[in-house]
């Protein structure tokens, strides 16, 4: 998911890139909140045990860590459905997310096979065995020699060494995804898309939404992109999943065991059709967004009150991983059904056997329904599915392989149940293919060659509406049918135009971080020319557009991002500080609020509403957007220090104001300048001049020779509150 706001630079030195003072708004404190960042450098100055400073240190922080609700993991169900729970361990949703195994993990740890090629020469992985640990091991090599990180693979998604896995590396209780992929019907190493200029072992942040679809319930950190509790842990996708935590159920049914009927606990097939179907979508849909907190989603709920649902993905390689119940809601059978389900079709608590799924069309429908079985042979009449769920290239998740570039894992079946003749006669095609007579094998040829004609077509149409994920899987199926050099050639194409776009998108982020402005705006248009579509191209470009001075262009290509993508909010978001800083506060918030609805759950933008609304000195409003990022991320000590301001202003209780700047102040180890003004401020506002004015000496000792404004400021409340 694009990263709302300019890249890596700090909001103060954007600001200072666009040339724009920093407002210092002025009531009864002055506050410069914004510019400054959540995470800053401990002060090692010793601190008077007498002071203000005692005090901070003892400031009553917020909880670290989420409350378990009350899941206890299988274990806790198998006292009383042994045989149900053992059955369902065997299923893939039971190993949706596992600890290293020695017995199950695949062969590619083995001595001999465990390098992995890197498209970029300076960068190798190596996956290693050590006993019962399991190690990625990446090494770097630059004009200062080589650099080796040393990682150990703590979780693992995946089929329990059946099928393929991505693996995840521990670091302290962060969670970092391993780009090195296990590909089962490969046999080898896979690399997702990798950015070479990213720092350490390349790994990229697992994100909580994505531990939501493969676990039962990890502890959180709130307001942490990425911090766990390691010990607080129930891996896999398991019975409270669909039933709900099973706390108050166990306990009633320990201390009563002659109760046969089930107490506090969902029980799913008695629930309205969409809250069945909102069990599995939680997962399997386009929904990869939270409306509130991590692991927060209840068997019964409505899927809309916990994730954003109406994700506006046009094509199937634009998808989230998995979208198979927006696919089935498509469906006639679907739609003229009040009780079809997933359920319909598929196992819950044992292996799913392709037979039984395969058999399920009959439930609803008989043999004589198919207008085209008179005309199929007799031994393939029976199999629906090969014709109406048909299996395909879906690109939305693929791999680097040695040799090939943007290879799928696997081919995954059409869920929008329908009519599609290029299926139907590949059906066909292959009952010939098994026929000895020359008269079948001659039709087959025949067949052949329509589809992969019919397919190379659709690779030609989708290039020409730039959908080169798309292209390639068109192509892939192609080559399916026909490996022959000519259809290779037509993939490498395909292949090519995509790599040059990720190629020339690494080139330009390398240029902006070199602050090569000009060159990376003529590598983002570069790109602009193979695919104008690119949202995410917009979005830089109308960041580099706006620190090089050029508001026109940087706004048209910020309102461009979600008119090529609406999902996504990167142009809303810089659209609303670009107004902010220029004082169009209002302005600022209307953008604000149109990201909001794509992005619910972060806390940078209540965060921003309050800083604009703070400018129009609508106080209450902007206490409430402050309350509410502190809500999302309790430990944001710029959001307090805009919640104490806005308080003042309001005219609470000097202590109580007081006491929420402390609390902005310790969580920015008191080495914030912009926040130690509000605190200097708060105190001066209790009547302890003492102590603001060692506030104020402490926070011209940090505060950057070049911010004139804010040592002003330090230097007028000096002469006041300590005038020697």
């Amino acid at each position: 998911m694009p990263q709302a706001g300019p890249g890596h630079l700090t909001w103060t030195k954007f600001a200072a890139c666009l040339k724009r003072p920093l407002v210092i708004f002025t009531a009864t404190l002055a506050i410069a909140a914004f510019g400054t960042s959540f995470y800053l450098i401990l002060n090692s100055d010793q601190l008077s045990n007498d002071s203000i400073f005692t005090e901070i240190e003892k400031a009553k922080l917020p909880p670290t860590g989420s409350l378990n609700p009350g899941y206890l993991g299988p274990g806790a169900c198998t006292e009383c459905h042994k045989k149900k729970t053992e059955t369902f361990q065997s299923t893939r949703h039971f190993v949706a997310c596992c600890e290293p195994n020695p017995g199950k993990m695949p062969k590619g740890f083995e001595p001999t096979l465990g390098t992995v090629i890197c498209p970029d020469p300076n960068v190798s992985f190596e996956m290693k065995r050590e006993g019962n640990d399991f190690f990625q091991i990446t090494r770097r090599k630059s004009s200062n020699g080589t650099e080796e990180f040393r990682n150990k693979i703590g979780l693992i998604y995946g089929s329990g060494g059946t099928g393929d896995e991505v693996y995840h590396l521990w670091q302290g209780n962060r969670l970092q995804e391993s780009r090195v992929g296990w590909l089962v019907s490969k046999s080898q190493w896979g690399l997702s898309n990798l950015d070479t200029r990213a720092p350490g072992d390349l790994s990229r942040e697992t994100t909580v939404r994505c531990l939501e679809c493969h676990n039962t319930w990890i502890d959180h950190v709130p307001g942490t992109s990425n911090t766990y509790r390691k010990e607080a842990m129930i891996l896999g996708v398991t019975c409270e999943n669909c039933h709900g935590p099973a706390k108050d159920h166990v306990a009633h049914h320990r201390a009563n065991p002659d109760d046969q009927e089930g107490r506090s606990i969902i029980k799913p097939s008695s629930l309205p059709r969409d809250r069945q179907i909102d069990l599995c979508a939680q997962c399997h849909s386009n929904a990869p967004r939270d409306k509130g907190p991590a692991f927060s989603f209840r068997a019964g709920d409505p899927l809309e009150k916990h994730f954003r649902t109406n994700l506006n993905s046009k094509y199937w390689e634009d998808d989230h991983v998995a979208n198979q119940t927006k696919y089935m809601s498509l469906s006639k059978c679907f739609i003229k059904s009040e009780k079809m389900t997933c359920v319909t079709c598929h196992e819950t608590h044992r292996p799913e056997e392709k037979e039984t799924v395969r058999k399920s069309c009959t439930k609803c429908h008989q043999p004589s329904d198919c207008q085209e079985r008179d005309r199929l042979p007799e031994a393939i009449r029976s199999d629906c599915v090969s014709c109406h769920m048909p299996q395909r290239v879906w690109m939305n998740v693929h791999f680097h392989l040695q040799g090939d570039l943007y290879s799928p894992p696997i081919r995954r079946f059409d869920h929008k149940i329908g009519i599609y003749p290029e299926a139907a006669k590949e059906k066909v095609m292959n009952w010939h293919l098994s026929d000895t007579d020359p008269a079948g094998q001659q039709k087959a040829t025949q067949i052949r060659s329509d589809l992969v004609n019919y397919w190379l077509a659709e690779a030609e149409k989708r290039k020409k509406e730039f959908r080169f994920l798309g292209a390639i899987a068109a192509n892939r199926e192609a080559i399916r049918l026909d490996p022959s050099p000519k259809i290779q050639e037509k993939l490498d194409e395909s292949i090519q135009n995509l790599a040059k776009i990720d190629q020339l998108w690494i080139k330009a982020l390398a240029q902006i971080d070199q602050k090569s402005y000009p060159e990376a705006i003529q590598s983002m248009n570069d790109i602009l020319a193979l695919k104008p579509d690119l949202a995410k191209v917009h979005g830089k470009l109308g960041f580099l557009h706006s620190i090089t001075g050029q508001k026109n262009e940087a706004t048209r290509h910020l309102l461009a991002v979600s008119e090529h993508d609406p999902d996504d909010a990167y142009g809303l978001n810089l659209l609303g500080w670009l107004a902010h800083l220029e004082g169009s506060y209002q302005k600022a918030i209307d953008y604000y609020t149109q990201a909001e609805l794509l992005l619910p759950y972060a806390s940078q933008l209540p965060f921003r509403k309050g800083l604009s609304l703070l400018g129009m000195g609508k106080n209450a409003e902007a206490r409430d957007e402050f309350k509410k990022t502190v809500l999302i991320d309790p430990r944001n000590a710029a959001a307090y220090n805009g919640l104490a301001t806005s308080l003042v202003r309001l005219g609470f209780e000097p202590k109580e104001c007081l006491e929420i700047a402390k609390i902005a102040a310790n969580l920015s180890k008191v080495n914030d300048p912009e926040i130690l003004l509000t605190l200097a401020d708060t105190c001066a506002l209790n009547g302890r001049l003492d102590h603001a004015a060692q506030v104020a000496h402490k926070g011209l000792s940090i505060v950057s020779r070049a911010n004139v404004s804010l040592i002003s400021e330090f230097k007028s409340r000096l002469a006041k509150w300590d005038p020697k």
